[in-house]
């Protein structure tokens, strides 16, 4: 099997298990968790079952000294991002949030023009403005969307873009998939204990049903999502990696209108489709 089906294969899995945060997350907030709390336990969980299949598989734990400030950020930008889009799930339908965070591509298209010089196009720039316009068109076309939860969606955009960037520009590119997201994760777990006052304000899980939801939510969107984009990005590259990440808005919109019953306006659809269809462009006119 060729490395580009490879990276095809794991981006796309990657992209479906993240879009299913609102599946996992959403009953989470209704049994009254907070925004960290269920953050906390994504994280803790992931950490968790990653070491337990690193161990079995003979992994390394490895961490060079000189790999340590890139993968403290690279943490850190990995729960910003996590933190904003949950956040932006307590303003807005989920459904729509996972769909605006695709603009995350053109993100990382501008970053790698900026930062390493690649070429941007007019056709490039085109696309980006295409990209932001349906998120525009997707903003104002109905359901439950507010000016703070799109700013949330476009900061954990930005800070996933800046993530998966560095996977592939620092030195992490030359670590194993599995020990860079289990460091990630590592580096990332603080920043929510310390949102919980330091495990004062934790909410505890008690029910099985709560139990059940944080398990799966860890499992799929940070254990199997996070270890598939890592190997995705070092497979394919960064650029190709977040376009397939157009498999996430679609999961978790289909997600929110069926089984959270969230709304779907035709303007909503055009949206999601003009975004979608500029990110695509972007990628296959630099084939």
């Amino acid at each position: 099997m060729s490395d580009n089906v490879k990276g095809a294969a794991f981006g796309i899995l990657s992209a479906v298990c993240y879009g299913l945060n609102p599946l996992f997350g959403l009953p989470l907030y209704r049994m009254g968790f907070s925004t960290p709390s269920v953050l906390f336990y994504r994280f803790l969980f992931a950490i968790l079952m990653l070491t337990a299949v690193m161990v079995v598989n003979k992994k390394t734990f490895r961490l060079p000294g000189t790999h340590l400030l890139p993968m403290a950020v690279a943490g850190i930008l990995l729960a910003g991002s996590c933190l904003s889009l949950f956040l932006a799930f307590r303003f807005m339908d989920a459904g729509i949030a996972s769909t605006i965070i695709f603009v995350y591509p053109a993100m990382v298209a501008v970053i790698m023009w900026l930062c390493f010089k690649e070429k941007l196009s007019v056709f490039t720039l085109v696309c980006i403005v295409a990209a932001l316009s349906g998120v525009g068109i997707l903003s104002g076309g109905g359901g439950n969307v507010s000016v703070t939860g799109v700013a949330c969606v476009l900061i954990s955009a930005l800070t996933y873009a800046v993530y998966i960037v560095m996977l592939r520009k620092s030195r992490l590119r030359l670590m194993e998939s599995e020990t860079v997201t289990l460091y990630a994760l590592i580096c990332g777990l603080p920043l929510f204990f310390i949102l919980t006052g330091c495990g004062a304000e934790l909410n505890l899980l008690t029910r099985w049903q709560e139990w059940g939801a944080a398990a799966g939510l860890a499992l799929f969107t940070a254990f199997f999502s996070f270890l598939f984009m890592a190997k995705a990005v070092r497979y394919i590259g960064a650029t190709k990696t977040a376009v397939l990440g157009a498999m996430e808005p679609t999961t978790a919109l289909l997600i929110g209108v069926m089984v959270f019953g969230e709304k779907l306006t035709f303007a909503m659809g055009c949206g999601c489709v003009l975004i979608i269809a500029a990110i695509i462009a972007i990628v296959c006119k630099k084939e």
